[in-house]
């Protein structure tokens, strides 16, 4: 747990100080919601992420994001979502669905095993296309 949290933590770290503007901030710390509650909150989550994208990929105010998104068991160090990643926002549906993916295993995963968790998504818009940011957040994944 603890390699994969700090390395999530060090990257968020990172992204804030990219000069990306942050676009989702979210954390719950021990955080221990009832089923239903989560299930509302990552299907509220994932609606404003795309339609957050679909606003993008019309207007291109940010024409690249970057992202990390992240949730450990409190107690038993479970991987419950991790996604992180970078590019360009021509396609929503390219942009989003990783983050749907996450936040559908974690509700899978607390409503097999309920445990407090901790959360983090930060997702940041860079209107420079030059900045090769997300692209060096991808190669640090792909590297690990």
């Amino acid at each position: 747990m603890e390699n994969k949290w700090s390395w999530a933590m060090n990257e968020i770290e990172r992204l804030r100080k990219s000069g990306g503007i942050p676009l989702f901030d979210i954390a719950h710390l021990d955080w221990n919601p009832s089923l239903p509650v989560l299930q509302a909150y990552a299907s509220l989550v994932y609606t404003r992420l795309v339609e957050c994208y679909k606003k993008l990929e019309i207007s291109q105010e940010y024409p690249m994001t970057s992202h990390v998104l992240i949730a450990i068991g409190c107690h038993t160090g479970r991987d419950l979502a991790f996604s992180a990643g970078g590019g360009f926002t021509t396609c929503e549906a390219a942009c989003t669905h990783g983050r749907g993916w996450e936040l559908e295993r974690l509700v899978k995963k607390i409503r097999e095993h309920s445990e407090p968790f901790n959360f983090r998504l930060l997702t940041v818009g860079y209107t420079d296309t030059e900045d090769d940011q997300p692209y060096r957040l991808l190669d640090d994944v792909l590297d690990s």
